[in-house]
């Protein structure tokens, strides 16, 4: 792939819909729209004869479930009931949240395959 995101959906989001919204959107970006005539950078930053450039999205789910907005949803820290998110326990989940967050980049570098 020519263009590699690591996705991060917001609160009560999935991983999936933000995903598949991406790919579409930067798809149509990078490689004009179908059946629209319209061009893409591909074509744009080309000498004509550019292939397609490919876009890869690898959405990840929140580790905390939050249903009360969407079912499946999903998000990476909660708030307490006045929204400021400055108990422990908020800074606990957000510390979870961003481990995940550097362990899905570890994981990629040891790949191979960085984002």
């Amino acid at each position: 792939p020519n263009l590699r995101l690591l996705c991060l959906h917001g609160h009560g989001g999935t991983p999936e819909r933000l995903c598949g919204s991406l790919e579409v959107f930067f798809q149509s970006i990078l490689n004009g729209r179908a059946g629209t005539g319209a061009t893409g950078l591909a074509d744009a930053i080309g000498d004509g004869d550019a292939l397609p450039l490919a876009v890869e999205c690898r959405c990840v789910s929140g580790p905390l479930a939050e249903a009360s907005r969407r079912e499946g949803g999903r998000q990476w820290w909660r708030y307490d009931e006045d929204g400021y998110g400055d108990r422990p326990v908020d800074w606990a989940e957000m510390e979870l949240a961003t481990t995940k967050l550097a362990e899905q980049l570890e994981m990629a570098q040891e790949a191979g395959v960085p984002f």
